[in-house]
């Protein structure tokens, strides 16, 4: 068993440990010597860690909305950005100088395709 407090507990291990408070409360005569682990001190802490789980699981669902509308927003930024593009190159033309403005090549910068020769058999 681990006893870092920073490292999560796999949920076999919380199902076993609320299974052993199930099981404590049908003891009549559990009186531990040590306070902390009283029986109420136990069900406070499962009360606890319960409310804590729910919150953390609401916020996770949160999370994963709000990445799916950045997602959303990103790509739809993204596919105006392109259609932009399309637009300045249908109005300047494929060889203006808004092309180089926006970062785009222009036609006559273009490198011209050369032909290899046939190689000799």
């Amino acid at each position: 068993m681990t006893t870092r407090a920073n490292v999560r507990l796999s949920q076999d291990v919380i199902a076993a440990d609320r299974a052993t408070l199930a099981s404590i409360l049908n003891l009549s005569d559990y009186t531990p010597l040590n306070a902390a682990y009283s029986v109420a001190v136990l069900q406070q802490l499962e009360a606890t860690m319960l409310a804590i789980l729910q919150v953390e699981s609401r916020v996770l669902q949160e999370a994963d909305t709000i990445r799916d509308q950045a997602i959303t927003a990103i790509f739809n930024f993204h596919k105006a950005i392109k259609g932009t593009k399309a637009q300045i190159v249908a109005q300047y033309g494929d060889d203006s100088v808004a092309l180089h403005a926006i970062g785009l090549k222009k036609a006559s910068e273009r490198k011209r395709p050369t032909r290899r020769p046939k190689a000799e058999a």
